[in-house]
């Protein structure tokens, strides 16, 4: 094991140990987030180099995803999400939440923790937030064009709007996992959410309310991480 740590003195070193994302992208090429913005791996000579340092300076980095594109978007856990072109080494995008340098409310994220990323169906980015749902956004016009809230009074909704994980399965099917609300699923096709929620009575279903984590594997079945009771794999 080799341990890559902050060191204030030497260049190359990674800009802060609370690291908290990690993308290998098509290319190959490693990229680091965490409380020191976006850094790309580059060799030993080079080390960790700072990316796109004045957009990003002072935001946690949390999540990074790759689209179709080649574009990674970044999700930080108190500023929103920002859009990074690698090939122009550049912020190409903002998206602040209302009441953080915001212009217009439909240009507003929903919340400013972005709790997790994934590219949908027809180059639709969904952004999962701890607490205003999920904000879909068009990949090509870069508009928020949907946002999914959860809604005692209608069923095919998500689950809770504290989201811990999305995710886009092979089939094209996007699953919604939430604190207190279990799993979603919803068909692109149809428009149409089906959920899964705990119940004690019910041994087939989540063993616990709160959903944050979903993986799917080679075989088709999903990795569910909860939020107290270990990992539910799902047929």
């Amino acid at each position: 094991i080799h341990h890559h740590r902050h060191d204030a003195v030497r260049a190359g070193s990674l800009a802060h140990d609370q690291v908290r994302a990690l993308l290998v992208d098509r290319a190959g090429r490693l990229w680091v987030g965490g409380r020191g913005g976006l850094q790309q791996w580059r060799g030993e000579q080079q080390g960790f180099v700072t990316v796109a340092g004045e957009a990003l300076a002072g935001q946690h980095v949390t999540r990074i995803l790759e689209d179709s594109r080649g574009r990674l978007w970044l999700g930080t856990d108190a500023d929103g999400l920002a859009l990074f072109d690698p090939a122009a080494g550049e912020v190409l995008r903002r998206w602040p939440p209302a009441g953080k340098g915001a212009g217009a409310t439909a240009d507003a994220l929903s919340h400013y923790w972005v709790y997790g990323l994934a590219e949908g169906a027809g180059g639709e980015i969904w952004v999962a937030t701890f607490g205003g749902g999920v904000d879909v956004i068009d990949a090509a016009s870069l508009r928020i064009v949907d946002r999914l809230r959860h809604d005692a009074g209608q069923p095919g909704t998500i689950g809770n709007d504290r989201v811990g994980a999305v995710l886009a399965d092979r089939s094209g099917l996007m699953w919604v996992g939430s604190w207190g609300g279990g799993l979603a699923r919803h068909d692109p096709s149809t428009r149409a959410w089906l959920k899964l929620r705990h119940r004690a009575a019910d041994a087939d279903g989540p063993s616990h309310p709160a959903i944050v984590r979903a993986r799917e594997m080679a075989d088709g079945r999903l990795w569910l991480g909860t939020n107290g009771n270990g990992v539910d794999i799902l047929d």
